[in-house]
């Protein structure tokens, strides 16, 4: 019989909590760790997958790979987070274990939009580390804005006049709040929010802020890295970027203590290498995606927000109107045929901007299908927090209800679906079903 493929994955980013979701559906035992509570409501629990939320050190790290013998550890801790990467490195050096890095990509400096100006490199100076943009900021006058997470943030009180100077946007969790207060930042000075965040709100705070000067670190793309570096671009804003640490090369070792062959490191820069070199190596398998169970209930004035004002969401509310809810709809922009049916509906508020954190609470069922996966990718997380159902148009990982192709006549409700499959064969079959039902069913 073929042993079962046991991975231990370090998480705390996007990338990693995508690469959870691949091998919940797999022959894999999965074992995941996050620093904190909040980290671990972002997973969602399933049979293979045993999570814990605690902070590990090195000899921690070792003793848990020796308990549970993972085939190799993977770390997808945050660029930044260069004392836990070194750690995970010295635990899998110590037992003689696989490591695999996955790495999120470094952000672009030089945006696709043509009328991007590249003179923003000349308004960036790179720091080595948090203490290095301190000391620049001591030489310049004018606000500060700290886009750079909450971990470093006492260092940034080494800012001469911080408690003026210095606004921060941090996440909104409550021991990052009793440590802002208890280092005597201001509370109007500090946001607390979870990113990423889009262009707009990122100038729309260097505005209220006033800021002269933007401290961020290289998150990559989703992170919301460009949208930070463009929004500085914009307003003329000098960026002081801390670059990413140097990733370890290599984890051969002559002091490992097992006697194993020299453990092998790798990075990849996506999940789906990172599946294929664990199909390879460690004999990893998908399960087949299993039917989804049809479940049919009443949406008569239930709260049901639309996040997309596109084609396909126009099909999804066109489609949600005869069911009698309450239908909210998010979009800067609404197709023109659609707003005007809309127009005059009571049962249907349309909000003319983006998405913002807090939109989905209160809501019944969600669609996320705007045009961008980030986003998209928020809203999902969103409703996960708060645990409500949501449907996202490009993401089908992420949904926890498919929206079904929907043949209707009179009471007579058909929904079909291809359990996130294949939208084609569900249109073309439902497009079937309605051509027999309208011939052959009486209202």
């Amino acid at each position: 019989m073929m042993k079962m493929p046991v991975f231990w994955i370090i998480a705390g980013t996007t990338e990693g909590r995508e690469l959870i979701d691949e091998l919940r559906r797999s022959n894999a035992k999965v074992y995941v760790s996050v620093a904190t509570d909040y980290g671990r409501e972002l997973i969602e629990p399933d049979q293979n997958l045993h999570i814990q939320a605690r902070r590990l050190g090195r000899e921690e790290m070792a003793a848990f790979i020796r308990e549970v013998q993972p085939d190799c550890v993977i770390d997808t801790t945050h660029p930044y987070a260069q004392i836990v990467t070194d750690n995970i490195c010295e635990a899998c050096r110590e037992t003689a274990t696989d490591y695999i890095r996955l790495q999120r990509e470094p952000g672009r400096l030089v945006s696709n939009n043509p009328s991007f100006n590249t003179n923003i490199l000349e308004n960036m100076i790179y720091a080595d580390n948090s203490e290095d943009a301190v000391r620049v900021l001591n030489d310049k006058t004018g606000n500060v804005f700290l886009s750079c997470g909450s971990k470093e943030i006492e260092t940034f009180t080494g800012i001469k006049d911080y408690q003026e100077r210095v606004f921060a946007r941090v996440l909104p969790m409550q021991d990052v709040m009793e440590k802002c207060e208890k280092l005597g930042f201001k509370k109007s000075n500090i946001s607390y929010m979870q990113g990423p965040f889009s262009k707009e709100l990122n100038i729309a705070m260097l505005k209220a802020s006033q800021a002269r000067f933007l401290v961020t670190k290289d998150s990559g793309e989703t992170g919301g890295f460009q949208e930070k570096i463009e929004a500085a671009r914009e307003l003329g804003i000098t960026v002081i970027l801390i670059r990413r640490p140097e990733q370890p090369e290599t984890l051969e070792h002559p002091g490992k203590i097992d006697e194993k062959d020299d453990a092998q490191q790798h990075t990849f820069y996506n999940k789906e290498q990172v599946l294929h070199k664990l199909a390879w190596d460690y004999s990893l398998e998908q399960r087949p995606n299993q039917p989804w169970f049809p479940l049919f209930v009443s949406l008569q004035n239930k709260k049901i927000v639309v996040f997309g004002g596109g084609k396909i969401a126009a099909r999804r509310i066109r489609t949600l109107l005869p069911f009698d809810a309450n239908i909210t709809v998010i979009t800067p922009e609404l197709v023109p045929e659609l707003k005007q049916e809309l127009a005059g509906n009571e049962k249907v508020t349309l909000l003319c901007r983006k998405y913002q954190e807090g939109d989905c609470n209160g809501a019944d069922l969600v669609l996320a299908v705007t045009n961008e996966t980030q986003v998209n990718r928020q809203i999902a997380e969103e409703c996960t927090r708060y645990g409500i159902p949501v449907s996202v148009a490009d993401r089908k990982e992420l949904c926890t209800f498919y929206f079904p192709a929907v043949v209707r006549k009179g009471n007579v409700v058909i929904g079909l679906t291809a359990s996130g499959e294949d939208h084609t064969k569900a249109k073309k079959t439902a497009e079937k079903l309605r051509l027999y039902v309208n011939e052959h069913l009486d209202e």
